[in-house]
């Protein structure tokens, strides 16, 4: 089971700075997802999504990943947002594309961030975006449905204090062979290496992106 927290720039000025959204649909103009699915749009939702949906009552947006920097131009962006697509990153399609084809439970939340229209506008607020992010990871572990679908391998309690947690890039938690595993700054290469390592492991992961010290605030 895997959480993935990112950020996605705004293509429309309807969606605030810091809201959150889950992401189950995303258009793909990325190299690494047609490794996994050799669909353009990729729709994958499952019961870890669907719980973290409903318990952090998320709404539904969709999202249009590309690794090709400053190629997003004025035609790419309003030929996506015609087919509703409202968000951009360069990570969700390529996650949703992996464990869709390995038949495994991801949940993709969204905080949105820059703005993306005839111009770039950065970030106004970035503390409230790593606000955000870290409230994200707080909600998650301490919802008892969300901990009991994301944490069902774990046979103990979590004993380390959520700040501590919060405050180490990587960590692990051992017992009887089943591990915890907390992981920041990753790519998505990373991330297939670590699903691989770890098969059926529950991992929670947050994307690095302008948050250089979100876990140490």
């Amino acid at each position: 089971k895997f959480l993935y927290i990112g950020y996605a720039g705004r293509l429309n000025t309807t969606i605030n700075e810091a809201a959150c959204f889950i992401v189950n649909k995303a258009f793909s103009l990325c190299g690494t997802s047609f490794f996994y699915n050799n669909e353009s749009f990729i729709s994958y939702s499952n019961n870890l999504s669907d719980k973290v949906k409903s318990e952090l009552n998320l709404s539904e947006k969709i999202i249009l990943s590309t690794d090709a920097p400053y190629r997003e131009t004025l035609s790419v962006l309003d030929f996506y947002k015609r087919k509703k697509a409202t968000l951009i990153d360069m990570e969700t399609a390529s996650i949703l594309a992996f464990f869709k084809q390995n038949n495994t439970e991801v949940a993709c939340v969204l905080i949105a961030s820059d703005l993306i229209e005839s111009s770039w506008i950065p970030p106004k607020n970035i503390k409230l975006l790593r606000k955000r992010a870290k409230n994200i990871v707080c909600k998650t572990l301490s919802n008892p449905l969300i901990k009991k679908t994301f944490f069902s391998k774990l046979k103990h309690k979590l004993k380390t204090k959520l700040r501590d947690i919060l405050a180490a890039s990587t960590l692990y938690f051992s017992h009887d062979n089943n591990y915890f595993f907390i992981a920041t700054y990753l790519n998505v290469l990373d991330i297939i290496k670590l699903q691989l390592k770890l098969n059926q492991v529950p991992v929670l992961y947050h994307s690095g992106d302008c948050t250089d010290t979100a876990f140490n605030d």
